[in-house]
């Protein structure tokens, strides 16, 4: 009896199409792995800001596998890589400062997902965030703001704006860009697809056509313009919290 089920359990899950497969590893990974979720978020974000920059770059990978990731760093829980289409310049301090905002985007998308979006607007209007950075979900964070800290250092040396200036205000703009509902709505489902891929993980193909079939590539198509228009061109005005 016991081997009969054992031998339909498996048939059962032999025969489930990969849809309920994923939505059974959510399921699983909500309930049993929070913490890897939570990830999931912090690397949606990265890639739902580096997005914005597709004429310029693109999206290699996804991934919270944290085993494979193992084989490039013991410390990595996930990682989104990307590759520019021409190398910029150490001049480029435009192209510098978007890194800035996809390093930044990791830890403010994972704190709108642990903290709520109440919390957040708090954060922005009390200048918390930028008095107290810890007061942000910075969970696994800490490469993701040295290179934020290297790129905005590039940025000071061609504008006239304090160091903290340059990245508290790429804070303040990657949460204003997340919080727009379309943009958390494709967050969201993009963190919970790397969720549902085999591996955990996303390949450049797999998050081009996702993008495109849940409708944010048309909506960057539409809105990317004004939605960069709040920070750039980069000056010192444009940079005032």
């Amino acid at each position: 009896m016991q081997l009969c089920a054992l031998f339909s359990s498996i048939t059962f899950a032999l025969t489930l199409d990969e849809q309920m497969l994923g939505f059974l590893r959510l399921a699983y990974y909500k309930r049993y792995k929070p913490e890897v979720l939570s990830t999931a978020y912090h690397e949606a974000g990265h890639g739902i800001v580096a997005a914005l920059f597709a004429q310029e770059l693109e999206l290699v990978k996804l991934t919270v596998n944290r085993k494979a990731l193992k084989r490039e760093n013991r410390a990595y829980n996930g990682a989104l890589h990307v590759s520019f289409f021409t190398k910029p310049l150490d001049t480029d301090f435009e192209a510098g400062d978007h890194l800035t905002l996809i390093a930044l985007a990791g830890t403010c998308s994972r704190t709108l997902y642990t903290r709520g979006q109440e919390a957040v607007y708090d954060g922005i209007t009390n200048m918390t965030f930028y008095v107290n950075r810890d007061a942000m979900d910075r969970t696994g964070a800490h490469e993701d703001w040295s290179i934020a800290s290297l790129q905005s250092t590039r940025t000071q040396g061609y504008i006239n704006a304090p160091k903290d200036v340059i990245l508290n205000s790429g804070v303040r703009w990657v949460f204003n860009y997340l919080m727009q509902p379309d943009v958390w709505r494709a967050t969201e489902r993009l963190a919970e697809e790397i969720i549902r891929r085999p591996g955990l993980t996303l390949s450049n193909n797999q998050i081009s056509r996702f993008l495109n079939k849940i409708g944010f590539t048309s909506y960057l198509a539409q809105h990317s313009k004004g939605l960069l228009s709040m920070r750039y061109p980069l000056s010192v005005n444009s940079l005032v919290l």
